[in-house]
């Protein structure tokens, strides 16, 4: 079964038909914990069934893609497949690796927690949006295993900001999102994001408003909200930012 399915998505990427590559960037940051990365993708999407366009949702494809988040001193990259079975529901599956030059950490201890060196993780991800009358809805939910061969003491992770048990834990998401169109091109709503570790029990909590501008190529989120978190005492409030540059069309509505 497993050969039978590989076989299947080399047939379809060596098909020519509606298949091209597709490439984005961009640069998001928040004040708590503070922190700022640079983010770039390059997929290749391979439409399986419909029609794609303006307005039509109905439609699969499937896009093997390679991932870039960081910033220097810490590097995380993705080699990974999406699966669309149809257009507004996203699967994503993958490994990962972090690479990390990290002396401290803003809200983590590096004296007590390893905060440099590799991690590696398999990881799966699903993203549904769905949306009517200008009012939309979004949930993602991620699950990623994360190992190290040193198994001496915790080790932090610096994009969730959380501590991890010794050897490996397992990295939990959450995301829930509603909000609507409010006017051209311009939309607003309210973001729910939780993190989590399950062996470690660390964990944090993001809630807040947003609101989205779009413009030719260009997207751009901006937000505020109360974060908490189990490595940090105590809650305080959040600003978050995000900017993306879609460089080339793509299959993908989000």
């Amino acid at each position: 079964m497993v050969a039978l399915s590989f076989a299947a998505v080399l047939f379809f990427l060596m098909s020519p038909a509606h298949a091209d590559w597709d490439w984005r960037a961009g640069f998001g940051g928040r004040s708590l914990p503070l922190g700022a990365a640079g983010v770039a993708e390059l997929g290749y999407g391979q439409l399986l069934w419909g029609q794609p366009g303006e307005g039509k949702f109905l439609y699969g494809y499937i896009r093997p893609l390679l991932r870039y988040q960081g910033l220097g001193l810490a590097n995380r990259g993705d080699l990974a497949l999406e699966v669309n079975p149809i257009s507004f529901l996203n699967l994503r599956g993958g490994l990962r690796s972090r690479y990390r030059f990290l002396g401290s950490f803003s809200t983590l201890d590096c004296d007590s927690a390893i905060c440099r060196g590799l991690l590696t993780s398999p990881f799966v991800s699903g993203k549904m949006v769905l949306g009517a009358r200008g009012v939309f809805f979004g949930f993602t939910w991620s699950w990623e295993k994360i190992s190290l061969n040193d198994t001496s003491r915790r080790f932090a992770e610096e994009f969730s900001a959380l501590y991890g048990a010794p050897g490996g834990d397992t990295l939990l998401g959450t995301e829930l999102l509603l909000g609507s169109d409010i006017a051209d091109d311009w939309s607003a709503g309210a973001l729910w994001q939780q993190f989590r570790m399950r062996s470690s029990g660390t964990s944090n909590d993001l809630k807040g408003l947003f609101a989205r501008k779009k413009w030719d190529q260009w997207s751009g989120i901006f937000g505020c909200g109360a974060y908490e978190s189990s490595t940090q005492s105590p809650a305080g409030p959040v600003i978050f930012f995000q900017a993306e540059f879609r460089g080339t069309p793509t299959l993908a509505i989000f």
